[in-house]
């Protein structure tokens, strides 16, 4: 009898150390974040759907693609930090290489970025986004992949209606209520002063004081939104802007803004996929420049600067990233401030120092960089 247990303890332990022994642990990371997750070097799904996002690992690295797999797949927990600061930024889990169950981000700050339900790669469940400071942006619900239900915007104090994605009536609040109540109404254009043109792709109208020229892309299709970047579109009626989502065709190519009274520039600049891309620039009613941004993509990088009505500069720096970087000066109160990857390094120095003092700010700040790395490197042994 003994013989017999012992040998379906044995069985049983060997079952469990290669099941577990498939499951292997990987930690790596890039530019901006470090990654927790684990791999499955055994099983590889035994159906592949054509319209899923699947996640991988390959060479060390991570990867994803839509209807295909290249490597070992990713299954169970999985963590993303931000690299400076160590803050959680990604965090959920992975069935077979495909996203599963409940999915949270979070900003640098430490604040909750979003919330998410999946189902085996479709998002199928509840749904929430906020902003940096943690207030509530949109809440609704995802069936099936779609949106399904009703879905309020607190920012703009309005609830859309969805069935099976489609967009079926708005409830709005009453204007005045005691109570403070809802009401359905049939969906209605939203007033502009001159109805829009639309010539295929190329729109103009005007709206709140500004005369609108630019192009939308009704065939761009795109599942791999990325969370922390700005997607412009146009729902027919006028130009929005959301993050993680997108709800009628991206905006492409030139956009030119008008101040609608004197026909002056109001800001110029160009989109990619709906995302701001190249220089942009935006004047005042008088025509004097107010800022020059440089985007890459949806983020900040490159050169910043702005301008008082006088035409003034008033702060002028550098992005990388959507972050700050180098060295930021600030006209109005005499200061230089200096950045790297975003955070603030130096104290404030004043912008009359001379050359040579300039010098020795940027020698100290090597010291700095290159003590931090040597620190790194130490923990990493």
């Amino acid at each position: 009898m003994n013989k017999y247990l012992f040998a379906i303890l044995s069985i049983t332990l060997f079952s469990a150390f290669y099941t577990i022994s498939d499951i292997q642990k990987r930690i790596t990371k890039d530019d901006h974040f470090v990654y927790e997750f684990h791999i499955d070097t055994e099983k590889s799904p035994s159906k592949i759907n054509s319209d899923i996002e699947y996640y991988w690992y390959h060479k060390g690295k991570l990867h994803s693609s839509i209807g295909d797999i290249g490597g070992a797949i990713l299954a169970g927990d999985y963590i993303k930090y931000f690299k400076e600061t160590h803050q959680l930024a990604e965090k959920g889990f992975f069935y077979k290489g495909v996203k599963h169950k409940s999915w949270k981000t979070w900003y640098e700050n430490g604040q909750l970025a979003s919330e998410i339900e999946w189902s085996k790669g479709v998002k199928h469940g509840f749904f929430k986004l906020y902003d940096k400071t943690g207030e509530e942006i949109e809440k609704g619900y995802y069936k099936h992949g779609l949106k399904h239900g009703k879905w309020i915007n607190t920012y703009k104090k309005d609830t859309l209606n969805f069935k099976k994605g489609n967009l079926i009536h708005v409830i709005k609040k009453k204007k005045n209520s005691k109570k403070d109540s809802l009401k359905a109404i049939v969906k209605k254009p939203i007033k502009v002063e001159k109805k829009p043109k639309v010539d295929s792709t190329h729109i103009k109208f005007k709206n709140n004081g500004f005369a609108y020229d630019f192009y939308i892309d009704k065939e761009y299709k795109t599942s791999n939104l990325e969370m922390h970047k700005q997607y412009f579109w146009y729902d027919g009626n006028e130009i929005k802007s959301t993050y993680f989502d997108i709800g009628g065709p991206v905006l492409q190519k030139q956009f030119i803004k008008y101040h609608q009274n004197n026909k002056q520039l109001a800001e110029k600049g160009e989109f990619v996929n709906g995302l701001k891309n190249g220089v942009w620039k935006s004047w005042f009613q008088n025509g004097r420049l107010s800022n020059v941004k440089h985007w890459n993509h949806g983020e900040l990088s490159g050169l910043y600067i702005e301008f008082d009505e006088n035409g003034n500069e008033i702060v002028k720096g550098k992005y990388k990233s959507d972050k700050k970087e180098g060295e930021w000066i600030q006209h109005q109160n005499g200061d230089t401030l200096f950045y790297k990857k975003g955070i603030l390094i130096e104290k404030p120095v004043k912008t009359s120092e001379t050359k040579e003092g300039k010098k020795s700010v940027f020698s100290k700040m090597k010291n700095i960089f290159k003590k931090k790395e040597q620190k790194e490197e130490e923990t990493k042994e």
